[in-house]
């Protein structure tokens, strides 16, 4: 049967990337956004958080995250600032 549940994995994901933006996304993306910079920090801790490259396949070192997880992620990453979501993203 077609369900719409999120897996635990996808949940577990969904929370890591929700506590990220809020312990270290949202207290600096005004700052960021008034002085142009470009968060550098931010995405170092993402990284080492396992919030970066997203798609790369596992066998190549990367999470191998598909379409939904990595919509779910960028969902939460979005919530503390757009454009520093944009960052970790790209």
């Amino acid at each position: 049967m077609l369900g719409f549940d999120l897996t635990d994995e996808q949940r577990e994901l969904k929370e890591l990337a929700h506590r990220f933006a809020e312990q270290e996304i949202i207290p600096r993306a005004r700052e960021y956004d008034e002085k142009e910079i470009f968060p550098v920090d931010v995405c170092e801790k993402a990284f080492a958080a396992g919030l970066m490259n997203f798609g790369v396949p596992k066998e190549l070192g990367g999470p191998g995250l598909g379409v939904l997880d990595t919509s779910l992620i960028v969902e939460e990453l979005n919530y503390g600032c757009s454009g520093i979501s944009n960052a970790v993203g790209a």
